[in-house]
């Protein structure tokens, strides 16, 4: 009904209001779905499972803590672009340019990690962005 992704819990109480006798009509109403939607979990058109885990290996993980952790926790306001050209060059052939991306969400994710340590916030928590008033 709100356009938003249709979550596992939506899923078990629509089954569970259906198991009860209730119409897909009611049912839907109840996981705040819409009908549709209730007619294709029916279908087993379920919807998609996020995926948590990693897909390919870590290609930074011999080099993270020896190589970038010390130089970033040295000079935080290093750009995740020069680490990267850096280690292209002390380790030729290893690290592809199609892996600078990869790299710079790993940087970020360390930043936001290490700015939720002494600031006493979680880590990697959402921030809403302002809106010009």
């Amino acid at each position: 009904m709100s356009g938003r992704p249709i979550n596992q819990v939506q899923v078990k109480i629509y089954m569970e209001a259906r198991r009860a006798g209730k119409t897909q009509k009611t049912a839907a109403a109840m996981a705040g779905i819409s009908e549709r939607s209730g007619r294709r979990i029916e279908r087993g058109e379920l919807p998609r499972v996020r995926r948590y885990w990693r897909t390919h290996p870590d290609a930074f993980a011999d080099v993270w803590d020896e190589d970038v952790v010390p130089l970033l926790e040295r000079d935080g306001s290093l750009k995740a672009t020069f680490l990267f050209r850096m280690l292209q060059r002390r380790y030729p052939g290893r690290f592809p340019d199609s892996k600078l991306r990869t790299f710079q969400r790993r940087v970020k994710a360390w930043r936001l990690d290490r700015s939720g340590e002494s600031t006493g916030r979680r880590g990697r928590e959402r921030r809403g962005r302002r809106r010009p008033a």
